[in-house]
């Protein structure tokens, strides 16, 4: 045996940049000599007089600095290693900075799981004057995303973006909910119209999702427990305004999304207004089962302990109540689900900072998709490879007697540090056409969010700052800058943190971003996310996106090594 098998290397049909999906493997196509450079002395670091390793070695270099112990099969058999094997052992997936996910255990209630989520799904750019179509709901389903939002005349309430019909909606929904998980589909439906319209709206539904929508409850009570993404394969659920038996109509909508106000004109004023909710009847209400929207008014109301409800929470209350009901925030998501998105206010289809929510228990955190911005990146950390559910870390679950998972959160202290070697194939700032003035760097970030929204020791909260946007427990270091273009050399210049503390590895996220040094302001070229708990150690490559989302042949060779106590 020459070398560790690697996995099959991209062919000419495999996704090509350009189409937004995670890579299926995580291969490199060839070294350019600034990265062959590096990989023959660290090969030659390992080797004998003979120039090549023995089997012996190659076992040390593989588990004992790669961490990676299965390679060479249940046997553990190696062979002398040569520079052609070991330059294929490089350029396979097994030599990837984000480790595979292991198969996740699904079989907990869905209020146990991190759900991928798009908030504004139909808008493909800002808030007030971009197109909304039924692409964008395809391409965020084929990006992974488990839980979308229509509004029923799918526009973002009282601007200028354009309608697309609610039939058209369903009917993409449909042809491609399932393209890329076979986990359940959160429908969450923001209603705004009519009594007769919304009947049209269930007929539509049930016309186009036929048997793959959940459209009646088990029993007449709803779930004594959720039901798991596991037995909900393939299902689509419709998250819609809960009317209590007896009632006739609820309010439409979450009671709590904001909007721009309009005069006759239809054109936008300046002062904001909240949208006035419709009223929803009954037989729409009744298609929310499993995911039945609440508006919140107290902690204390019944529907908090309601099997099944949704509270949806604006950036600005969230964190109102992160401040002022810390506990009671993380008690409630414990157990049941909470829904968090975007300030109205963010009319240039921003992001909040998703991790604080995270560690504050929410499952769904609703992002713009139409954005490559921190929030977005870090979402793909988490849900990269997990087909769109996250099982929440030990301490952020439900208490269920049949399952058996302590409480306590484990925290750790890092001490992490990445050598940066080389780069090559990197992706050019968005506008540009030449390399000739590429100064790239690369600066790494820690986002720090693995505490819950309260200190369990003292009940005291912790700080998240400026609606969740800008907050405490973010490091950041970077390296000098360089000529050299898309192929350039960092000489193994060393980044590192340490002793970093309050460290839930599921819920801390180490951010890659090559900038262009400019004179006024530092252009993103390229980046990369990774979960803490998914970093993998040793001699590695951090394969790059570019400022679209889209997946390149761009990689960084670093060797990363990570010591948690």
């Amino acid at each position: 045996m020459s070398a560790p098998t690697p996995e099959p290397r991209p062919s000419s049909d495999a996704p090509d940049v350009g189409e937004q999906r995670f890579p299926e493997t995580r291969t490199v196509e060839g070294f350019q000599p600034n990265v062959m450079k590096h990989l023959r002395s660290i090969y030659a670091a390992h080797a004998e007089s003979e120039c090549t390793w023995t089997a012996s070695q190659t076992i040390d270099f593989i588990r004992n600095l790669q961490k990676h112990e299965q390679v060479f099969g249940d046997d553990g058999d190696a062979a002398p290693l040569d520079l052609a094997g070991f330059l294929d052992y490089m350029a396979s997936s097994n030599a990837a900075a984000i480790l595979p996910r292991n198969d996740q255990d699904l079989s907990w209630p869905i209020s146990a799981y991190f759900i991928s989520s798009s908030h504004n799904t139909y808008l493909t750019g800002n808030q007030l004057y971009s197109d909304s179509t039924t692409e964008a709901y395809a391409n965020v389903l084929r990006r992974g995303c488990r839980c979308v939002e229509i509004d029923p005349r799918v526009l973002h309430g009282y601007t200028l973006t354009k309608e697309v019909p609610f039939r058209d909606v369903c009917a993409t929904i449909r042809k491609h909910a399932f393209e890329a998980s076979d986990l359940p589909l959160i429908i969450s439906l923001e209603v705004h119209c009519n009594a007769e319209q919304q009947a049209v709206m269930v007929d539509i539904m049930k016309e186009a999702w036929g048997d793959v929508a959940v459209v009646a409850p088990p029993e007449k009570q709803g779930p004594a427990v959720l039901p798991s993404p596991d037995a909900l394969r393939g299902k689509i659920l419709v998250k819609v305004k809960y009317a209590p038996a007896g009632r006739s109509y609820g309010e439409g909508g979450d009671g709590e999304e904001e909007g721009l106000g309009r005069i006759d004109s239809g054109l936008p004023v300046k002062t904001a207004e909240k949208k006035k909710p419709s009223k929803i009847i009954r037989a729409l209400s009744d298609l929310g089962i499993y995911t039945r929207a609440v508006s919140f008014k107290s902690w204390a109301q019944p529907e908090a302990t309601m099997q099944g409800h949704i509270f949806s929470m604006s950036e600005k209350m969230f964190t109102t109540h992160h401040t002022d009901n810390s506990a009671k925030l993380f008690e409630h998501n414990r157990d049941y689900m909470m829904r968090a998105y975007p300030s109205g206010l963010r009319i240039g289809s921003s992001n909040l900072n998703p991790p604080p929510f995270w560690g504050s228990g929410a499952q769904i955190v609703a992002l713009n998709w139409q954005q490559t911005d921190e929030g977005m990146m870090l979402n793909q950390g988490m849900f990269e490879g997990t087909n769109g559910y996250v099982l929440k870390p030990q301490g952020y679950r439900p208490n269920l007697a049949s399952k058996s998972c302590p409480n306590t959160i484990i925290r750790k202290t890092l001490s992490l540090s990445v050598a940066v070697f080389a780069a090559q194939y990197i992706p050019l700032p968005s506008g540009d056409s030449s390399d000739s003035g590429f100064h790239p760097y690369v600066k790494m970030e820690l986002h720090v969010d693995g505490n819950p929204s309260h200190d369990l020791a003292t009940g005291k909260p912790r700080a998240l700052a400026n609606q969740g946007h800008e907050r405490d427990g973010e490091h950041k270091v970077h390296t000098k800058s360089h000529r050299g273009g898309a192929d350039v050399d960092f000489h193994g210049q060393v980044l590192s943190f340490r002793g970093i503390t309050d460290i839930v590895e599921e819920l801390t996220f180490l951010r890659f971003k090559v900038c262009d040094d400019e004179i006024v302001k530092d252009d993103l070229a390229a980046w990369a996310c990774v979960r803490l708990d998914q970093l993998a150690s040793g001699y590695r490559f951090i394969h790059l996106w570019d400022t679209k989302s889209q997946y390149t042949k761009g990689v960084i060779l670093v060797k990363i090594e990570k010591q948690l106590s």
